[in-house]
């Protein structure tokens, strides 16, 4: 089976040169362009390309003096798989403006080709459920009707609610252990379906018992009890951040699990998120992930006249106490404990802000939901 395949030399091209100044052309082992930027020339033989890979030319350099069979000049490089070379990347172009391109072309290539075919065996190794859940998290032309299909070959039962976990574990954790484990549970309940992810990180699709209604109500129990119920299998001794769960959004559709997949990538990518709990719920930080969803521009276009107001180390004050409020709910008193300051300093940093905005926090809904977002863009600007 050919290693350099046409449908994936097409794929990197769109992917990833599509929009670049330079053609791209790709030549399989026998020296064939079987993708390019100029679809016209996809078939055409490549005559350097060739002799590159026969040994009968030793250098990818082609000139405007330089004459050969289906070839222009640019700069024509090996693409390399476990040492040996399957194929020939050529980008179009005077020599010396692409020569650096070419090679970040070339490396990117090979690295996303290691990838594809590591995949590619992992997809071949795996069960009906874990082909499944790779499709729905992975696959780019993704489908519904052939993600049920796949879901049939596992299961009769139809999916209600469910969510996706994405659990972290240290070194001194045993990852096959892990998966053994969940493929007990899996096999034994059919609760779930655990997968590796791309960058060692364990992938679960966690299906909740109970109608959608109470899956909804107690979730969290079930998942904590979850947990509790895996890391007695493991029987290790956990320290702090041996084990750690992204818990993703709560999902009743095949098409949106990879949704919940991403909200658990988010918790999961921000370091603020990793506080003492365990167990980290996407549902627990949804102001976190619209404001990171949205532009400062956004934020500028409604806070932008207020920057007049705060300046400085004043502006710093400000943002830190509205924070430790937010924190502790607006109570002044646990608020002053976080910040090692008397109740009366944060009570005249409040009467100042109320001052100056003509707002009341402690008292309006409205106005907090203000001020927190206000304190937000002073922050990032």
């Amino acid at each position: 089976m050919a290693i350099l395949t046409p449908e994936f030399a097409q794929q990197f091209i769109q992917k990833t040169v599509k929009n670049l100044p330079y053609n791209v052309n790709i030549m399989n082992h026998e020296g064939v362009i079987i993708a390019s930027k100029d679809s016209s020339r996809i078939g055409d033989f490549h005559e350097v390309a060739h002799g590159l890979l026969s040994g009968q030319i030793q250098n990818g350099v082609v000139t405007e003096e330089d004459h050969f069979i289906g070839t222009k000049p640019g700069i024509n490089m090996f693409i390399d798989h476990q040492g040996k070379h399957i194929g020939v990347i050529c980008v179009s172009g005077d020599p010396d403006n692409v020569k650096n391109f070419a090679g970040f072309v070339k490396t990117t290539m090979e690295t996303m080709l290691a990838y594809d075919l590591k995949m590619s065996m992992t997809q071949r190794s795996l069960g009906d459920a874990e082909k499944f859940l790779h499709y729905i998290l992975f696959e780019e032309e993704f489908n519904v009707e052939d993600a049920k299909r796949l879901h049939e070959r596992y299961s009769n039962v139809s999916p209600q609610l469910a969510v996706v976990i994405i659990v972290r574990y240290s070194s001194r954790i045993d990852r096959d252990k892990i998966m053994r484990s969940l493929a007990f549970e899996n096999e034994a309940n059919r609760k779930g379906i655990a997968i590796k992810g791309r960058n060692d990180d364990l992938i679960i699709l966690k299906n909740l018992d109970n109608r959608v209604n109470e899956g909804i109500r107690d979730y969290k129990d079930q998942i904590f009890k979850f947990i509790w119920d895996l890391e007695e299998k493991l029987s290790v001794v956990l320290e702090d951040h041996d084990l750690q769960y992204y818990v993703g959004s709560l999902q009743t559709r095949l098409d949106m699990f990879r949704t919940s997949y991403h909200h658990a990538q988010h918790i999961a990518f921000y370091p603020h998120q990793r506080q003492k709990n365990r167990a980290v719920f996407f549902l627990d930080h949804i102001q976190d992930y619209i404001r990171n969803s949205m532009t400062m521009k956004f934020y500028n276009d409604i806070f932008s006249v207020f920057l007049t107001l705060f300046q400085g180390d004043e502006k710093l004050v400000m943002v830190e106490t509205i924070k430790a409020l937010a924190a502790n709910n607006y109570n002044i008193v646990s608020t002053s404990k976080d910040l090692h300051v008397h109740r009366n300093t944060i009570t005249f940093r409040l009467n100042k802000l109320k001052n100056s905005l003509n707002i009341d926090p402690l008292l309006i809904g409205s106005d907090r939901e203000f001020l927190n977002e206000l304190a937000y863009y002073l922050d990032k600007r």
